[in-house]
């Protein structure tokens, strides 16, 4: 019987007299019939007994059930803009990802993913059989190291103060921080 992936189900053949049967198994649609349907989750085998005046015979028929599992090196990640990451997936035979925009080797379980924007990559890992198991993997790309913005000269009179302009941002370092009251936060 060629193999089935998990889920899947196939239909056994048994030749012989009208006292044929299979031995009970709960993943056999019946076993008072010459050609039940199996559905089994791993691997099984089925045995088929028949007798006539002659004696009788049993014959084993194995259904093999092929499990793709698929494991990502990680779920999901943040990458700077320009930047790189590796991300390996295993479990099957041949490799799909999608979208390939950013992909070193779409076809390949060893990749380099660097995209421009923020994306979701799907991988697919087929086994031999045409079994395959699907997961995703999110690559976020932030847009450019924080800091480094400029902005147009400011004047004062001498004796006051002014609000300096900040970008948005978690944490803030201001130099030089001569005639400064902070140089830590925001404005």
């Amino acid at each position: 019987v060629t193999p089935i992936c998990s889920g899947e189900e196939v239909q056994l053949f048994a030749w012989g007299s009208e006292d044929l049967f299979w031995l009970p198994d709960p993943t056999l649609s019946a076993t008072n019939i010459p050609d039940p349907i199996a559905s089994p989750n791993v691997t099984t085998t089925y045995f088929a007994n028949d007798e006539n005046a002659c004696g009788s015979a049993q014959v084993e028929v194995m259904v093999t059930v092929s499990e793709v599992t698929l494991e990502l090196s990680t779920p999901g990640v943040a990458i700077c803009q320009g930047d790189g990451i590796d991300i390996t997936a295993e479990g099957g035979e041949e490799y799909l990802w999608e979208p390939p925009v950013g992909i070193s080797n779409p076809n390949s379980g060893n990749v380099n993913a660097s995209p421009l924007v923020t994306t979701q990559y799907t991988v697919t890992a087929t086994d031999q059989y045409g079994c395959e198991d699907s997961g995703n993997v999110l690559v976020t790309v932030v847009p450019g190291p924080p800091g480094g913005v400029q902005h147009d000269p400011i004047s004062i009179c001498a004796g006051y103060g002014v609000a300096l302009p900040s970008s948005d941002g978690s944490a803030w370092l201001w130099e030089p921080f001569l005639d400064l009251s902070q140089n830590n936060v925001q404005h």
